[in-house]
Formats: structure tokens, C-alpha cells, sequence
């Protein structure tokens, strides 16, 4: 009979041999470990030497293996597992699910890679729902693509349909002068974007970035316009930058480690690329395009004009146009180019620059003539609305006057009816004589 002790136990017979191999070619597969813990565990919570459930435990932290969590919180992953293969998750189960992505994908659920990809999707699609958890999914189809390969073209599907992957090559495009990608683009490498810039539900927000191609447009024709002279031309200074090893935080998956394959397609032109360890795992890295800082600040400035010139027209509160802080960096200390900085600077500062995001923002809202019109119209029933507002308000407040004016009437009259004292002796008395003449008067004896 196996208990959470014996599952501790094991860990830390696990951690002392990888403490022990010093200098030895030991790099354990972390993708094992990860499964033999579960099922460790799994014959623990199925025995009688279960761990007695505790109700709901929270998990405030990602983990990559059960031998993280407490005694409790074990429990608590187990009880929610039977929900989870309902694909029932709820925003604080979040860290469990993931867990539970992690088994999925380490065939510990399904036995065929194919099979776990699909519920793999599946199970992100219903967590999606409650929480965003890009980062994490990234990660994951990285790893299990590496450790199954074989499913890349159906990995490229379902990361495509929903949006994890391009079709296209912005970068590409905009070298060449096309710029329908440009706000994609402006997204994945502009430096200094906050969240609510990056996916604000405000109109001035949505429609910046929806004018980006414009913007770009315009930016672009300074050029061949000769409105501008700069040592670099807008597409070089937008897109210059430096190719890099961008290396892979993977996720422990059974097959990573001693994949036999030094190369994984992850896209039409793209791949992961194997750096092969010695006494230490093989490393796994993309080789990518990284831009300059000079570029990424660039186009964050770009962003942050066309917002600005975009809260001009749709009424929204006023963002100052300044790059102060750009034009204050001297960029020298990443291997920028000294002739990029200056053209980059030279741009902003010219007063054409302004004028060129103002007339994409323009070229923009008059493709789009419903925006401003919705806008008037949104804008015309709210002023409607605030004048019927002041209208009934102004009636409820003459109700309520003459309500006020009728009680102070009903007080005052009887404050003084109450003020007049009646003596109920003298009343009494009267009512006596009264009855006592009118006998007198029926039996004739008054008035002879």
C-alpha cells in the first residue's frame, strides 16, 4: 500500500541522484519524471492510502510537476480531475488545468499523440473561456510538437484557427511595401505597450489600431515624396534589427529529451533547432529576427501618435503627442546602429512625421464614414436622452413640490384644530340639559 509518504520519499530519491551525478553526463528527462510522479500519485489517491480530502485548496502558482503541491492541494487536483474530463474549469481552477494540460499532453489521458492533440485543444479552448493562458498553451504545443513531430501539420490547423499562428510573414510584407499586416506587426514588436493599449475595449483604441495600415501608408510615401530626408528609409527603420537564438522554455513532455531529430518544422518557414548538451539537457531555440530598440520604440511612438490623433476625432479625452522619452535614449547598449538612431530620432522630430499619422488616421475614418456617423448618431440620443432626463426630472421635482405644499397644508390645519382645548365636563353637561328640555317639550309641560 503506497502513501504520500512514500510518494515524498521517492521525490527526494529523485532529487538526491541528480544532486549526486556532478560532472557525469546526467540530464534527466523531465518529461519521465513528470509522468512516473503521476502515476505515483495515482495508485496513492486509488489505494486505501489516500489522502482524506479537505474541500477546495487553493493553487496560486504554476507548476510543473505534483511534488510541488502540499499534501491538500494533491487532494484537491484528484477531486477536480473527474470535472476537468467533463471539460468543466472554472477561472480558480486555472493552475490545476494546466496540471491537467500537462497529463493530456504527456499521453497520460490518451494514448495516440493524435488523439491528445485534439483534447488538448479542446480542454484550452473550454479554459479560454474562463482565464487567458496564451503563454502557457505556447509553450506546451512547442514542447509536444518537439517531442511528436509527426503532428505538425495538424498542430499548424488548430493553431491557426485560433489565431496562435500566422498565415503571413508581416515583416516580409512590410520590406516590400505591404502594409495590411502592419497592426499585427505593431503588436508583436512595439516596445512600451501597456495591456489596455494592447487590447482596450475603448472605439479610439480599436479603430488606432485598425488605421495602422493607413498610417503606414502615409509614413511610407514620406519617403518618395521627398518630404523627409532621412540616412534610412522608413521600411529599413521599422524592421532593422538583428537575427538571435530565441531558446524554448519547455514544458516536461516524455520524448523531448534524446529526440533523435535536430530539426521540427513549426510553420511553412519556420523551425525549432536543436543545441546539443553535454552533461546537460539538449536546448531547443528558434532562430529569429529581434529589432532594434530603436525600431520598437519607433513604432510604439507610431501607435501612440495615431491614438492620439484617433481621440481627437471621435471625442475621446486628449493623449499628448510626445516622444521626449525616445529622443532622450542614446540605444548603445544593444548593438543598435548609430546611423538607425539618428534617422529614427531626425523622423520623429520632424514636424511631416505628425502630419503623415494625421493623414492615415484621416484616410481611415473616411473609408469608414460610418464610424463618424454612428458616432454623431450615438452622440445626438445621448443628448437626447440627458434633455428627456432633465424634462422628467424637472416634473418629478413640481410633484414633489405640490405634494410638500399639500402636507404642510394638511399640518397646519391640524395644528389648529388640535390647538383648540374642548372641556368634555361642560359638553356632557350641555348634552344633559338638551335631553332633559327636549323631554319636556314632547311631554307639553314647557311653554304653558
Amino acid at each position: 500500500m503506497k502513501t504520500v509518504q512514500d510518494f515524498r520519499k521517492y521525490v527526494e530519491r529523485e532529487k538526491n541522484k541528480r544532486r549526486g551525478a556532478f560532472f557525469f553526463n546526467f540530464a534527466p528527462d523531465e518529461g519521465i519524471l513528470f509522468r512516473e510522479e503521476i502515476l505515483f500519485l495515482r495508485e496513492v489517491m486509488e489505494g486505501p492510502g489516500r489522502i482524506g480530502s479537505s474541500g477546495y485548496v487553493p493553487l496560486n502558482k504554476e507548476v510543473r510537476f505534483p511534488d510541488a503541491l502540499t499534501d491538500d492541494q494533491i487532494a484537491c487536483y484528484f477531486s477536480l480531475i473527474p470535472r476537468f474530463k467533463e471539460e468543466e474549469v472554472n477561472r480558480k481552477d486555472l493552475n490545476y488545468a494546466k496540471l491537467y494540460l500537462l497529463e493530456i499532453a504527456g499521453l497520460l489521458v490518451q494514448r495516440e499523440p493524435a488523439e491528445a492533440l485534439r483534447a488538448m485543444f479542446r480542454f484550452r479552448d473550454v479554459i479560454h473561456l474562463a482565464a487567458d493562458v496564451r503563454d502557457f498553451f505556447t509553450r506546451l504545443c512547442d514542447s509536444f510538437l518537439i517531442a511528436h513531430p509527426e503532428t505538425n501539420l495538424d498542430m499548424k490547423i488548430y493553431r491557426r484557427a485560433r489565431g496562435m499562428l500566422s498565415y503571413r510573414n508581416p515583416w516580409e510584407e512590410i520590406r516590400m511595401g505591404i502594409f495590411d499586416g502592419a497592426a499585427m506587426y505593431v503588436r508583436n514588436n512595439a516596445r512600451l505597450l501597456k495591456e489596455n493599449e494592447l487590447s482596450g475595449d475603448k472605439p479610439f483604441v480599436i479603430h488606432a489600431w485598425n488605421a495602422m495600415p493607413d498610417v503606414f501608408y502615409e509614413l511610407d510615401a514620406m519617403d518618395h515624396r521627398g518630404r523627409v530626408r532621412t540616412e534610412v528609409p522608413f521600411r529599413d527603420l521599422v524592421t532593422a534589427g538583428k537575427e538571435q537564438r530565441a531558446y524554448l522554455d519547455l514544458l516536461p513532455l516524455a520524448g523531448i529529451q534524446g529526440q533523435s531529430r535536430n530539426r521540427v518544422a513549426i510553420g511553412d518557414e519556420e523551425a525549432f533547432l536543436k543545441e546539443k548538451g553535454y552533461g546537460r539537457a539538449d536546448r531547443w531555440y528558434r532562430q529569429q529576427w529581434s529589432l532594434f530598440d530603436s525600431s520598437g520604440d519607433l513604432l510604439y511612438v507610431i501607435y501612440l501618435y495615431t491614438e492620439s490623433f484617433m481621440r481627437e476625432y471621435l471625442g475621446g479625452p486628449k493623449r499628448a503627442r510626445s516622444a521626449d522619452r525616445i529622443l532622450k535614449k542614446n540605444y548603445r547598449r544593444n548593438d543598435d546602429l548609430p546611423r538607425n538612431i539618428r534617422a529614427m530620432k531626425s523622423l520623429i522630430r520632424d514636424e511631416e512625421f505628425s502630419r503623415a499619422v494625421d493623414r492615415g488616421v484621416k484616410a481611415y475614418l473616411e473609408a469608414h464614414p460610418e464610424i463618424l456617423r454612428d458616432l454623431e448618431a450615438a452622440r445626438a440620443a445621448k443628448a437626447d436622452s440627458r434633455t428627456r432626463k432633465r424634462s422628467e426630472d424637472s416634473r418629478r421635482r413640481r410633484e414633489e413640490a405640490r405634494e410638500l405644499q399639500k402636507k404642510q397644508i394638511y399640518e397646519m390645519d391640524h395644528e389648529q384644530l388640535s390647538g383648540q382645548r374642548i372641556d368634555k365636563e361642560k359638553l356632557e353637561k350641555a348634552k344633559k340639559e338638551m335631553d332633559h328640555l327636549t323631554g319636556l317639550l314632547h311631554e307639553g309641560e314647557l311653554g304653558q
